[in-house]
């Protein structure tokens, strides 16, 4: 049986069953999606670009991030390129020593699982249907 504290989210028909439910009566905040898809024209700026993709990107993104700080004008060093959210949100509570983590749920299931594997205290905050799951930032604070 999975351990559905850490199990990956996005699966949908499981999570259906277990609710007794379909599929398209839930709302699935376990994974890091924009609700709306994906904005306008990225389709056609993507077939555009397809052509120009090399046969193996820098595996470091150093010239992504180079372009990046240049474009925007920050320090050297300053921008941190990964590949994908889970390697990035791994990376934080190693660079900035977090003891504590402060996570509104429903969420994104890979801050908890990151924050657990550092040995962080985890304070969970619930966002709630009637207020649309926005978070209040007085009554957060």
């Amino acid at each position: 049986m999975t351990d559905l504290n850490y199990f990956h989210g996005g699966n949908l028909r499981v999570l259906a069953e277990k609710a007794h439910c379909s599929p398209s009566d839930l709302l699935d905040f376990s994974i890091n999606l924009n609700p709306f898809g994906p904005p306008p024209g990225l389709f056609q700026a993507y077939f555009h670009a397809f052509d120009a993709i090399s046969p193996y990107p820098d595996p470091h993104g150093e010239r992504l991030c180079e372009k990046l700080e240049q474009t925007w004008g920050l320090e050297s060093g300053s921008v941190l390129a990964g590949n994908g959210a889970g390697e990035i949100l791994s990376l934080i509570p190693k660079i900035f020593s977090f003891k504590r983590a402060v996570i509104p749920v429903p969420a994104y299931l890979e801050y908890e699982r990151v924050c657990r594997m550092e040995k962080m205290e985890i304070l969970r905050y619930p966002l709630l249907p009637e207020n649309d799951f926005l978070l209040n930032l007085q009554a957060f604070e």
